[in-house]
Protein backbone atom coordinates (compact mmCIF):
# COMPACT_ATOMS: atom_id res chain seq x y z
CA UNK A 1 0.00 0.00 0.00
CA UNK A 2 2.56 2.57 1.04
CA UNK A 3 4.64 2.17 -2.11
CA UNK A 4 1.63 1.67 -4.33
CA UNK A 5 0.87 4.99 -3.06
CA UNK A 6 4.50 6.25 -3.19
CA UNK A 7 4.52 6.16 -6.71
CA UNK A 8 1.92 8.69 -7.24
CA UNK A 9 3.05 11.50 -4.73
CA UNK A 10 7.43 10.66 -4.17
CA UNK A 11 6.54 12.02 -0.92
CA UNK A 12 7.09 10.04 2.58
CA UNK A 13 3.36 8.77 3.90
CA UNK A 14 2.62 6.73 6.81
CA UNK A 15 0.14 3.77 6.32
CA UNK A 16 -2.16 3.17 9.71
CA UNK A 17 -4.46 -0.03 9.13
CA UNK A 18 -8.31 0.81 10.35
CA UNK A 19 -9.24 -2.52 10.77
CA UNK A 20 -9.96 -5.92 9.13
CA UNK A 21 -12.38 -7.70 7.69
CA UNK A 22 -13.42 -11.26 6.77
CA UNK A 23 -11.57 -11.04 3.79
CA UNK A 24 -10.21 -7.54 3.08
CA UNK A 25 -7.62 -4.97 4.94
CA UNK A 26 -8.97 -1.63 5.94
CA UNK A 27 -6.08 1.35 5.70
CA UNK A 28 -5.64 5.05 5.89
CA UNK A 29 -2.77 7.56 4.99
CA UNK A 30 -1.92 8.99 8.02
CA UNK A 31 -0.72 13.17 7.82
CA UNK A 32 2.92 13.84 8.28
CA UNK A 33 4.29 17.02 9.24
CA UNK A 34 6.22 17.23 5.28
CA UNK A 35 3.61 16.29 3.51
CA UNK A 36 1.95 19.77 0.90
CA UNK A 37 -1.19 20.28 2.18
CA UNK A 38 -2.79 19.54 -1.05
CA UNK A 39 -1.61 15.76 -0.29
CA UNK A 40 -2.95 16.35 3.58
CA UNK A 41 -6.36 17.72 2.66
CA UNK A 42 -7.19 15.04 -0.56
CA UNK A 43 -5.75 11.49 0.90
CA UNK A 44 -6.37 11.96 4.11
CA UNK A 45 -9.99 12.17 3.68
CA UNK A 46 -10.37 8.62 2.32
CA UNK A 47 -10.58 4.72 3.89
CA UNK A 48 -8.82 2.77 1.23
CA UNK A 49 -10.29 -0.67 1.45
CA UNK A 50 -7.65 -3.39 -0.27
CA UNK A 51 -9.08 -5.71 -2.97
CA UNK A 52 -7.88 -9.21 -3.92
CA UNK A 53 -5.76 -9.27 -7.11
CA UNK A 54 -7.40 -8.60 -10.11
CA UNK A 55 -5.81 -10.77 -13.26
CA UNK A 56 -6.39 -8.24 -16.20
CA UNK A 57 -7.20 -4.31 -16.84
CA UNK A 58 -10.94 -5.13 -18.26
CA UNK A 59 -11.87 -6.96 -14.82
CA UNK A 60 -10.61 -4.11 -13.09
CA UNK A 61 -12.06 -1.79 -15.31
CA UNK A 62 -15.62 -3.98 -14.93
CA UNK A 63 -15.13 -4.26 -11.21
CA UNK A 64 -14.79 -0.09 -11.33
CA UNK A 65 -18.11 0.34 -13.07
CA UNK A 66 -20.15 -2.26 -10.76
CA UNK A 67 -18.34 -0.14 -8.12
CA UNK A 68 -19.79 2.87 -9.21
CA UNK A 69 -22.83 1.63 -10.27
CA UNK A 70 -24.08 -0.28 -7.22
CA UNK A 71 -23.56 3.45 -4.81
CA UNK A 72 -24.97 5.24 -7.65
CA UNK A 73 -28.48 2.62 -7.21
CA UNK A 74 -28.42 2.60 -3.52
CA UNK A 75 -28.33 6.78 -3.40
CA UNK A 76 -30.52 7.87 -6.29
CA UNK A 77 -32.93 4.86 -7.04
CA UNK A 78 -33.02 3.26 -3.23
CA UNK A 79 -32.82 6.71 -1.42
CA UNK A 80 -29.94 5.13 0.90
CA UNK A 81 -27.00 7.40 1.83
CA UNK A 82 -23.48 6.39 1.06
CA UNK A 83 -20.20 8.35 1.79
CA UNK A 84 -18.80 9.38 -1.25
CA UNK A 85 -15.80 7.16 -3.13
CA UNK A 86 -13.25 6.88 -5.31
CA UNK A 87 -10.85 4.32 -6.13
CA UNK A 88 -7.16 3.00 -7.53
CA UNK A 89 -5.25 0.65 -8.78
CA UNK A 90 -1.85 -0.32 -9.50
CA UNK A 91 -0.05 -2.64 -11.68
CA UNK A 92 2.49 -5.35 -10.06
CA UNK A 93 3.97 -8.03 -12.85
CA UNK A 94 0.94 -9.65 -13.72
CA UNK A 95 -1.78 -8.70 -11.46
CA UNK A 96 -3.67 -4.98 -10.79
CA UNK A 97 -4.09 -4.53 -7.07
CA UNK A 98 -7.14 -2.46 -6.45
CA UNK A 99 -7.64 -0.10 -3.72
CA UNK A 100 -11.63 1.00 -2.89
CA UNK A 101 -11.92 4.27 -1.08
CA UNK A 102 -14.05 6.12 0.78
CA UNK A 103 -14.86 9.17 2.42
CA UNK A 104 -14.38 8.63 6.28
CA UNK A 105 -16.73 9.01 8.87
CA UNK A 106 -16.44 9.12 12.09
CA UNK A 107 -15.56 5.98 13.91
CA UNK A 108 -17.09 6.63 16.87
CA UNK A 109 -20.65 6.41 14.42
CA UNK A 110 -19.97 3.41 13.16
CA UNK A 111 -22.59 0.88 14.04
CA UNK A 112 -20.74 -1.93 16.00
CA UNK A 113 -18.93 1.08 17.42
CA UNK A 114 -22.18 2.63 18.60
CA UNK A 115 -23.91 -0.11 19.79
CA UNK A 116 -21.77 -0.96 22.68
CA UNK A 117 -22.60 2.46 24.28
CA UNK A 118 -26.16 2.47 23.35
CA UNK A 119 -29.38 1.45 25.86
CA UNK A 120 -32.39 -0.33 24.76
CA UNK A 121 -34.19 2.15 23.77
CA UNK A 122 -31.52 3.80 21.98
CA UNK A 123 -30.53 0.37 20.45
CA UNK A 124 -33.83 -0.10 19.12
CA UNK A 125 -33.99 3.12 17.29
CA UNK A 126 -30.67 2.40 15.67
CA UNK A 127 -32.32 -0.52 14.70
CA UNK A 128 -35.30 0.77 13.24
CA UNK A 129 -33.73 3.21 10.81
CA UNK A 130 -31.23 0.39 9.36
CA UNK A 131 -34.64 -1.66 8.95
CA UNK A 132 -36.19 1.54 7.07
CA UNK A 133 -33.19 1.42 4.55
CA UNK A 134 -33.55 -2.76 4.20
CA UNK A 135 -36.82 -2.50 3.68
CA UNK A 136 -36.57 0.18 1.11
CA UNK A 137 -33.88 -2.16 -0.55
CA UNK A 138 -36.85 -4.99 -0.55
CA UNK A 139 -39.31 -2.80 -2.12
CA UNK A 140 -36.82 -1.78 -4.94
CA UNK A 141 -36.40 -5.40 -5.55
CA UNK A 142 -39.85 -6.18 -5.22
CA UNK A 143 -40.32 -3.97 -7.74
CA UNK A 144 -38.00 -4.52 -10.11
CA UNK A 145 -37.80 -7.21 -12.76
CA UNK A 146 -34.56 -6.30 -13.99
CA UNK A 147 -32.25 -5.38 -11.32
CA UNK A 148 -31.85 -6.55 -7.80
CA UNK A 149 -29.47 -5.66 -5.17
CA UNK A 150 -27.92 -7.49 -2.37
CA UNK A 151 -26.69 -5.97 0.65
CA UNK A 152 -24.75 -6.98 3.96
CA UNK A 153 -26.34 -4.79 6.95
CA UNK A 154 -24.52 -5.76 9.65
CA UNK A 155 -24.48 -2.66 11.83
CA UNK A 156 -20.80 -2.33 11.62
CA UNK A 157 -21.55 -1.19 7.87
CA UNK A 158 -23.71 1.64 8.86
CA UNK A 159 -22.76 5.28 10.46
CA UNK A 160 -25.19 7.44 11.94
CA UNK A 161 -25.56 11.10 11.21
CA UNK A 162 -25.83 12.61 13.79
CA UNK A 163 -28.34 16.19 13.71
CA UNK A 164 -27.21 16.83 17.44
CA UNK A 165 -24.01 15.72 17.83
CA UNK A 166 -25.38 13.57 20.73
CA UNK A 167 -24.35 10.12 19.68
CA UNK A 168 -25.54 7.69 22.49
CA UNK A 169 -28.75 9.32 22.16
CA UNK A 170 -30.53 8.55 18.83
CA UNK A 171 -32.99 11.30 18.01
CA UNK A 172 -35.75 11.09 15.29
CA UNK A 173 -34.13 13.40 12.59
CA UNK A 174 -31.25 11.32 13.02
CA UNK A 175 -30.15 8.87 10.02
CA UNK A 176 -27.89 6.31 8.61
CA UNK A 177 -25.46 6.20 5.98
CA UNK A 178 -24.20 2.72 4.45
CA UNK A 179 -20.50 2.02 3.99
CA UNK A 180 -20.07 -1.83 1.85
CA UNK A 181 -19.88 -0.57 -1.25
CA UNK A 182 -16.57 -2.34 -2.40
CA UNK A 183 -18.25 -5.58 -2.66
CA UNK A 184 -21.14 -4.70 -5.10
CA UNK A 185 -23.78 -7.25 -5.84
CA UNK A 186 -26.14 -6.28 -8.44
CA UNK A 187 -28.05 -9.22 -10.55
CA UNK A 188 -29.10 -8.05 -13.95
CA UNK A 189 -32.17 -10.66 -14.81
CA UNK A 190 -30.91 -12.42 -12.00
CA UNK A 191 -27.13 -13.23 -13.01
CA UNK A 192 -24.42 -12.15 -10.42
CA UNK A 193 -22.84 -8.68 -11.88
CA UNK A 194 -19.38 -8.61 -9.96
CA UNK A 195 -16.85 -11.27 -11.04
CA UNK A 196 -17.22 -13.46 -7.86
CA UNK A 197 -13.86 -15.74 -8.72
CA UNK A 198 -12.30 -12.37 -7.73
CA UNK A 199 -13.53 -12.29 -3.87
CA UNK A 200 -13.11 -16.27 -3.98
CA UNK A 201 -9.32 -15.81 -4.41
CA UNK A 202 -9.33 -14.50 -0.91
CA UNK A 203 -10.07 -18.21 0.24
CA UNK A 204 -7.42 -20.76 0.66
CA UNK A 205 -6.25 -22.35 -2.49
CA UNK A 206 -7.73 -25.57 -1.39
CA UNK A 207 -11.21 -24.62 -0.42
CA UNK A 208 -11.98 -22.17 -3.59
CA UNK A 209 -13.53 -25.86 -5.49
CA UNK A 210 -15.87 -26.77 -2.52
CA UNK A 211 -16.79 -23.11 -1.83
CA UNK A 212 -17.68 -22.72 -5.33
CA UNK A 213 -18.96 -25.74 -6.01
CA UNK A 214 -21.17 -25.76 -2.63
CA UNK A 215 -21.13 -22.59 -0.79
CA UNK A 216 -20.96 -19.70 -3.09
CA UNK A 217 -24.66 -19.13 -4.32
CA UNK A 218 -25.95 -19.89 -0.80
CA UNK A 219 -23.50 -16.90 0.96
CA UNK A 220 -24.68 -14.96 -2.17
CA UNK A 221 -28.60 -15.49 -2.04
CA UNK A 222 -28.57 -14.38 1.84
CA UNK A 223 -27.57 -10.71 0.85
CA UNK A 224 -31.00 -10.64 -1.47
CA UNK A 225 -33.49 -11.91 1.02
CA UNK A 226 -34.88 -9.31 3.62
CA UNK A 227 -35.13 -12.11 6.17
CA UNK A 228 -31.80 -13.59 5.99
CA UNK A 229 -29.99 -9.97 6.06
CA UNK A 230 -31.75 -9.07 9.37
CA UNK A 231 -31.00 -12.49 10.72
CA UNK A 232 -27.43 -11.46 10.28
CA UNK A 233 -27.57 -8.46 11.98
CA UNK A 234 -29.33 -9.81 14.81
CA UNK A 235 -27.30 -12.86 15.26
CA UNK A 236 -23.95 -10.87 14.91
CA UNK A 237 -24.86 -9.10 18.61
CA UNK A 238 -22.81 -11.90 19.77
CA UNK A 239 -20.21 -10.46 18.29
CA UNK A 240 -20.44 -7.16 19.44
CA UNK A 241 -20.56 -8.46 22.94
CA UNK A 242 -24.18 -7.19 23.21
CA UNK A 243 -26.50 -10.58 23.98
CA UNK A 244 -28.79 -8.76 26.41
CA UNK A 245 -30.27 -7.14 22.96
CA UNK A 246 -31.04 -10.36 20.84
CA UNK A 247 -34.43 -10.74 22.11
CA UNK A 248 -35.66 -6.93 22.30
CA UNK A 249 -34.17 -6.95 18.62
CA UNK A 250 -35.98 -9.67 17.63
CA UNK A 251 -39.82 -8.43 18.85
CA UNK A 252 -39.09 -4.84 17.49
CA UNK A 253 -37.95 -6.79 13.77
CA UNK A 254 -41.14 -8.42 13.67
CA UNK A 255 -43.33 -5.86 14.77
CA UNK A 256 -41.32 -3.60 12.31
CA UNK A 257 -41.94 -6.02 9.57
CA UNK A 258 -45.74 -6.42 10.42
CA UNK A 259 -46.09 -2.92 10.39
CA UNK A 260 -44.10 -2.33 6.59
CA UNK A 261 -45.93 -4.81 5.25
CA UNK A 262 -43.42 -7.34 4.60
CA UNK A 263 -44.66 -10.51 4.30
CA UNK A 264 -42.04 -12.91 5.96
CA UNK A 265 -41.85 -15.48 8.94
CA UNK A 266 -41.43 -14.41 12.26
CA UNK A 267 -37.71 -14.57 13.54
CA UNK A 268 -37.32 -16.69 16.74
CA UNK A 269 -34.29 -16.59 19.24
CA UNK A 270 -33.18 -20.54 18.57
CA UNK A 271 -32.44 -19.38 14.81
CA UNK A 272 -30.55 -16.64 15.92
CA UNK A 273 -28.20 -18.95 18.21
CA UNK A 274 -28.30 -21.57 15.61
CA UNK A 275 -27.39 -18.98 12.77
CA UNK A 276 -24.50 -17.74 14.89
CA UNK A 277 -22.67 -21.31 16.09
CA UNK A 278 -22.56 -21.94 12.67
CA UNK A 279 -21.58 -18.56 10.98
CA UNK A 280 -18.69 -18.10 13.56
CA UNK A 281 -17.67 -22.05 13.18
CA UNK A 282 -17.56 -21.24 9.29
CA UNK A 283 -15.22 -18.14 9.46
CA UNK A 284 -13.28 -19.67 12.38
CA UNK A 285 -12.44 -22.83 9.86
CA UNK A 286 -11.62 -20.16 7.06
CA UNK A 287 -9.38 -18.10 8.35
CA UNK A 288 -7.53 -21.27 9.63
CA UNK A 289 -7.42 -22.70 6.28
CA UNK A 290 -5.99 -18.90 5.08
CA UNK A 291 -3.68 -19.40 7.74
CA UNK A 292 -2.18 -23.02 6.56
CA UNK A 293 -2.30 -21.85 2.89
CA UNK A 294 -0.15 -18.94 3.69
CA UNK A 295 2.16 -20.82 5.35
CA UNK A 296 2.38 -23.48 2.41
CA UNK A 297 3.02 -20.63 0.10
CA UNK A 298 5.72 -18.46 1.56
CA UNK A 299 7.38 -21.75 3.48
CA UNK A 300 7.15 -24.28 1.12
CA UNK A 301 6.56 -22.79 -2.39
CA UNK A 302 8.48 -19.69 -1.30
CA UNK A 303 5.90 -17.67 -2.96
CA UNK A 304 5.04 -14.20 -1.82
CA UNK A 305 1.34 -14.86 -0.17
CA UNK A 306 -1.40 -12.10 -1.03
CA UNK A 307 -3.69 -11.23 1.55
CA UNK A 308 -3.36 -10.14 4.91
CA UNK A 309 -4.90 -12.19 7.44
CA UNK A 310 -6.56 -11.03 10.64
CA UNK A 311 -5.68 -11.86 14.45
CA UNK A 312 -8.23 -13.75 16.30
CA UNK A 313 -11.43 -12.54 16.17
CA UNK A 314 -13.94 -12.00 18.97
CA UNK A 315 -16.79 -14.21 18.97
Amino acid sequence: FAADFFKMYREGTEVAVVGYGEISTVMRLDKKNNLRRDIIENESRWIWKKMPPFPAIDEVDGYLRLYEEYRLILTKDIGISVPEQTARYFKHDNYYLVYAGQERVDENCIGNVLIKRLDEDNALRLLEKVLEKIVDVHAFNEHNREINIGIDAQLSNWALVSQTGSTPAIGDIDSVTYLDTSSPMIRLRGKEQVNTEIFIKSAASFLRPIIRAFFLQQILDRYYDIRSVVIDIIANLYKEKRVDLIDCFIRSTNEFFKNAGVSVKDICRKEIDEYYSNDAFIWRFYQASRKIDRFVTKNILRKQYMFRIPETIER
